[in-house]
């Protein structure tokens, strides 16, 4: 699932893998302390585009909201 996630100081736009019979929001409660994101396009706290990585582990903790990517493409359509 392609999603937008944002941390403490950075935005990241990549794809986080759900198991066929969980919700979004089952793999972020799931007890493990990273959750791994694929095909991750990282940004700073402006916008600013930093990188790009394959793969990037994320710290829950640091997690401040994620939402699908889909989602956030019908509101700038809505905006």
């Amino acid at each position: 699932m392609r999603v937008i996630i944002q941390t403490v100081s950075q935005r990241i736009h990549g794809n986080v893998y759900v198991r066929p019979d969980k919700r979004l929001r089952d793999e972020l409660n799931d007890v493990s302390q990273f959750i791994a994101v694929t095909e991750a396009n990282v940004y700073d706290a402006q916008g600013e585009f930093l990188y790009k990585t394959d793969f990037i582990a994320i710290s829950r903790d640091q997690i401040i909201w994620v939402i699908p990517d889909k989602e956030q493409k019908e509101l700038e359509d809505e905006s």
